[in-house]
């Protein structure tokens, strides 16, 4: 009777360590197992990383042909663009371009013109132009969408000199071709601002740039569409934008 009673005590023991040892076991391999992560999303990957097949070195003249339309350089989606030739009181200029080819809202947080590493000019795109120029030793960028536009100049240490949006709200020139024309069209914006700016009449030149306002009405022949600014300016120093001209209406085709 005794030694059936050791045998049960050995039994239970021995039940005791076996499940002992196992729970061990599954304790072990759960710990060594890694810790699953959240996979990133492919929008956010791509929104993030540039592939180094989609990364360029490029001369300014080459940029300038794929925003007037040549994408056969470069990937669908984005690129990184080097320009390689940007040269300020004898020194390289460090500029890089984050590019869509394809289309972005003003929810894009990624494109744009970067110097040194700092972002210069928000979006760039085929929908969002951002044309570069070297002027008087300084960079100038001309960035317009179908809305609005604006112009600014870095000097060579990457710093911005020039910021024309800021210009004109701060000016507060009132347009008077626009405001003869705002008599007879309620609503019609006669204050000098990026968006009643005619895109298509910035020109450059050595020591200045102009502009053309324009009403958006139809423009009837002897009458004047807007008025023409220039903005001149030496070194770091800029004149306020000064009225030269007024913009005839065209005679009919």
């Amino acid at each position: 009777m005794k030694g059936e009673k050791v045998r049960i005590i050995i039994i239970y023991i021995l039940i005791f360590v076996i499940v002992a040892l196992v729970s061990y076991l599954i304790y072990t391999i759960m710990s060594s197992q890694p810790v699953k992560k959240e996979p990133v999303s492919e929008k956010e990957d791509q929104s993030n990383e540039i592939s180094e097949k989609c990364t360029f070195d490029m001369t300014l003249a080459e940029y300038g042909e794929i925003i007037n339309g040549n994408k056969s350089k470069i990937c669908g989606g984005m690129n990184k663009i080097n320009i390689t030739d940007i040269m300020l009181n004898q020194q390289n200029l460090n500029v890089m371009i984050v590019y869509m080819n394809g289309k972005i809202d003003q929810t894009d947080r990624d494109t744009g013109i970067y110097i040194d590493g700092d972002l210069a000019a928000r979006y760039a795109a085929n929908n969002y132009i951002n044309s570069m120029g070297i002027f008087d030793n300084k960079l100038f960028i001309y960035a317009h969408n179908d809305e609005e536009l604006n112009v600014m100049a870095y000097n060579s240490a990457g710093s911005k000199v020039y910021d024309l949006a800021q210009t004109l709200s701060s000016a507060r020139i009132t347009d008077q071709v626009l405001a003869d024309l705002a008599k007879n069209h309620e609503g019609l914006k006669i204050i000098v601002d990026p968006t009643n700016i005619d895109q298509n009449t910035v020109q450059f030149a050595a020591n200045e740039f102009t502009f053309a306002t324009n009403s958006g009405l139809d423009c009837t022949t002897g009458m004047y569409s807007g008025s023409i600014y220039k903005v001149a300016f030496t070194g770091e120093e800029f004149a306020a934008p000064q009225f030269i001209n007024f913009v005839n209406c065209p005679a009919p085709q």
